[in-house]
């Protein structure tokens, strides 16, 4: 497979798929630049798989390489451990914290209830300033 990408194609799709109010072109630009989105993508996973095959091949105990521009390695995330807690019982407490937090949230059908009743949100609740972004997606045919 083969893939180049003419990055003057890029800004006239860009050009293109602003207009979507505007024109159906708009909108096969948009589902242009998401296909070629989807293959860049798919490509760097498959990239990523072949390179940590090869590094095993090479050393099973691979954990990382760096060269003058790039570092590749191994990287773990999430918990390192967990309690099973059918056995703290048996557990020394030296080996757990016991964290006693309460956390609220806030009830929205509830509030909006309230919102439409009273045209204004109860003593105690505020309305954050809410980031928005657009997404696309393309609809396979």
């Amino acid at each position: 497979m083969k893939i180049s990408i003419d990055t003057s194609k890029l800004d006239l799709l860009i050009t293109k798929g602003k207009d979507i109010f505007l024109t159906g072109e708009a909108e096969e630009a948009i589902v242009e630049m998401e296909y070629l989105r989807k293959e860049v993508d798919e490509a760097y996973e498959r990239m990523k798989k072949e390179i940590a095959e090869k590094a095993l091949e090479v050393d099973e105990n691979f954990k990382a390489i760096k060269g003058d521009r790039v570092k590749i390695g191994y990287r773990t995330y999430g918990q390192k451990y967990t309690i099973d807690e059918s056995n703290l019982k048996f557990l020394p407490k030296e080996f757990y914290k016991v964290k006693k937090t309460i956390k609220y949230s806030p009830d929205t059908k509830v509030i909006d209830g309230f919102v439409k009743e009273h045209r204004k949100l109860p003593m105690g609740i505020t309305e954050p300033e809410r980031k928005k972004s657009l997404s696309i997606k393309v609809k396979d045919e």
